[in-house]
């Protein structure tokens, strides 16, 4: 009798989440997790309007190239 061998591959998800380092990336997933909860509540009080998230990429220039320059 010949017996197989299955390998079954991960998925594409579980590929993705071994490779990543969550202690450096929890910031950003932080983030993401508030902006959406954010954009939810918020819908249609103007949360994700153009002059809301052109004020938020104006306060946030300053730190981010602070940031990124060190």
């Amino acid at each position: 009798m010949s017996s197989t061998v299955t390998t079954d591959k991960p998925s594409f998800i579980t590929r993705i989440t071994a490779r990543m380092d969550w202690r450096s990336n929890i910031i950003y997933v932080a983030f993401i997790l508030v902006f959406i909860l954010f954009a939810v509540t918020l819908g249609d009080s103007g949360f994700l309007s153009g002059t809301n998230l052109l004020n938020i990429v104006r306060q946030t220039a300053t730190i981010s190239v602070m940031a990124v320059a060190r």
